[in-house]
């Protein structure tokens, strides 16, 4: 389980998922180096995105934006 406040995961989320568009496809570890946040931090933005539908992870620690 992961907790976070709505309004850093609303703010992360606007920072990342932009990044994770334009490429499609990436990497956890590259992703939160480009992004610059930690990458505890991009792990739980991307778990929420995944429950929304938003991003999924074909392989563990790589993620697809799908919109």
């Amino acid at each position: 389980y992961y907790i976070i406040e709505n309004t850093l995961l609303e703010k992360q989320t606007a920072m990342l998922l932009p990044v994770l568009r334009q490429n499609k496809k990436m990497d956890l570890d590259a992703l939160f180096l480009e992004v610059g946040i930690p990458r505890v931090l991009a792990r739980i933005v991307l778990e929420f995105a995944k429950e929304e539908g938003v991003v999924i992870e074909p392989r563990k620690n790589n993620f697809m934006y799908v919109g």
